[in-house]
């Protein structure tokens, strides 16, 4: 049995030879709940903000964490503890998770302080390079990671999030994977999902200080039970078309030259024993085509934990009958595919508006979501949890019309990205939505 399968499904199987709709596929991953998860020792990169945002309970939050991680752990894993501020401090460097090593570095995590402003680039990096060192020098194979936790803004190094996605995605390549948690109401989501996204790990979000240690003790689990990394889907047709991933998983290789080829590759991290995830595409044909059967191809790449077996793949197709628009009815939807495709496409209009009503465009927000309105109601008209999905979009329209309070701003936009990829929100007390009423 494979570690992953894959399958495809259109959200309807037919497409009128005259027009150029759009059909939505989507794609499933399962992970067997047989396979043994990896026993691999842990390298953990943990990566501090020290900024002077973090003074009080959010870096007394921090350190507990940092702790409370490090207690946990095996005496063959290794841990590295680095804080940035304007500097970055590297408080332990790949230490073994012994007796002695826990109390070193449990030691200068409790004389860590806050400083002045945030490198968050040269702080994660810093963490990355301790990770790859302990990497390149042990004998055994290991299961790295780097947790970025921080509650604010990059302000001097590097700030641009597609540098630092660039970056995050060559570590990946090596075998470093890194997730991000954000801090309270003023982070910056870009900054970090760059980082998370790209660098095969997840971004979380933390509303109460008692949240981050959750959250990281949930990485280490996820660390623990790891059977696939480094997860990448490749979608392919034998016609022209368009391809997007609505699940906003990045596109790997993008450029001007394959904005509109017919064969995308997807960067969508990592997968833990008895786990599933989706992801949803929009195929659009660029030109009416002819009568007959058009072809999608999906493709699952994977490396194992152990980093031995780099070839793992599986693979699934899914056909759309191109017939003619006369005397032939339209198929009705596949209700399950067309819930999850209304769903993220909710959750994808949402993190849009959330987005400009926290840069203070508050009429452009809700002219975002005017405009696709009409659509999405006659998408949702057949489904039966259409009419709170359509109640949900219009809440949205009108609280994202006026100020959104910071901290409820980012519960819905990271909600949102979870739920574009079916990502389980870790915290004990789970996110109840602003102004949703379906779960």
């Amino acid at each position: 049995m494979k570690d992953i399968s894959v399958s495809a499904k259109f959200d309807r199987n037919k497409i009128l030879a005259s027009e150029n709709p759009d059909r939505y596929l989507l794609v499933d991953l399962e992970s067997a709940s047989q396979r043994s998860p990896s026993n691999l020792p842990l390298n953990v990169a943990l990566v501090i903000d020290a900024s002077g945002s973090m003074e009080g309970q959010w870096i007394e939050s921090a350190k507990f964490a940092a702790e409370e991680i490090i207690e946990s752990m095996g005496n063959n894993d290794r841990i590295s503890v680095i804080s940035f501020s304007s500097d970055v401090q590297v408080h332990s460097d790949g230490v073994v998770c012994n007796k002695n090593g826990k109390a070193e570095a449990i030691g200068r995590i409790r004389e860590l302080q806050t400083r002045a402003a945030t490198d968050l680039g040269a702080g994660w990096l810093s963490g990355a390079e301790s990770a790859a060192r302990v990497m390149a020098h042990s004998t055994a194979q290991l299961t790295s990671r780097v947790i970025v936790l921080s509650d604010g803004m990059a302000n001097q190094g590097t700030i641009d999030p597609r540098q630092l996605g660039d970056q995050a995605g060559q570590l990946l390549y090596r075998g470093v994977m890194s997730s991000c948690i954000g801090i309270g109401p003023h982070y910056s989501s870009t900054q970090l999902e760059a980082i998370a996204t790209h660098g095969g790990g997840s971004l979380h979000h933390a509303s109460r200080p008692n949240e981050i240690s959750e959250i990281v003790v949930a990485e280490l689990r996820s660390m623990r039970s790891l059977v696939a990394q480094g997860l990448q889907l490749e979608i392919s047709a034998d016609a022209k078309v368009e391809i997007e991933c609505l699940s906003e998983y990045p596109e790997i290789g993008t450029g001007l030259f394959n904005a509109c080829s017919a064969k995308k590759t997807f960067s969508v991290g990592s997968l833990v024993s008895g786990a599933s995830r989706d992801a949803i595409f929009r195929i659009r044909c660029q030109e009416p085509v002819n009568p007959g059967v058009m072809v999608v191809n999906v493709v699952a790449k994977w490396q194992s934990p152990d980093g031995y077996s780099t070839d793992n793949s599986d693979s699934a197709e899914a056909s759309l009958s191109i017939v003619r628009p006369f005397g032939t009815p339209m198929p009705e939807l596949d209700q399950r595919v067309a819930e999850r495709v209304a769903r993220v496409w909710l959750a994808r209009a949402v993190r849009k508006a959330i987005e400009l009503n926290t840069d203070g465009y508050y009429q452009e927000a809700v002219a975002q979501l005017k405009s696709q309105r009409p659509r999405f109601v006659a998408y949702c008209d057949s489904l039966s949890v259409g009419p709170a999905l359509v109640s949900e979009w219009d809440q949205a329209l009108v609280k994202t019309g006026s100020f959104v309070e910071p901290i409820m701003a980012k519960e819905m936009s990271v909600n949102a990205l979870h739920c574009s990829r079916s990502v389980i929100d870790v915290r004990k007390e789970k996110y109840r939505g602003g102004w949703t009423a379906v779960k």
